[in-house]
């Protein structure tokens, strides 16, 4: 008789044959600044170094468990957040009246 363990079991092994699944998982135990990291973001995600704080948080949250394809929802998410967080951002330095930007000492860069 079937128990819950093997419906997890199972449902574990049907995620594991998804493409990227497994080097997701991998890429989780790895730290950003390492040069295996670095190779997972280039090659594996397709996204630039960058992007790791996101894509970190991204593996963290394991929304992508749930995607028929986790690595292109990785990507989607990564770049999704990163275009929200610089929208409406005209400018990152303060503006005076004339648009001429200014220092933290208020006077012309």
């Amino acid at each position: 008789m079937a128990g819950p363990h093997d419906d997890l079991r199972m449902l574990e092994r049907r995620q594991d044959d998804l493409p990227g699944h497994a080097e997701i998982k991998a890429a989780s135990r790895l730290h950003p600044s390492s040069g295996a990291w670095a190779f997972f973001m280039r090659e594996i995600v397709r996204l630039p170094l960058e992007l790791t704080p996101v894509v970190v948080q991204i593996i963290r949250i394991e929304t992508w468990k749930l995607a028929p394809d986790p690595l292109e929802a990785i990507r989607a998410e990564a770049m999704r957040v990163h275009q929200r967080a610089w929208q409406g951002v005209a400018s990152p330095t303060p503006l005076d009246s004339r648009g001429v930007p200014r220092n933290a000492k208020d006077t012309p860069v």
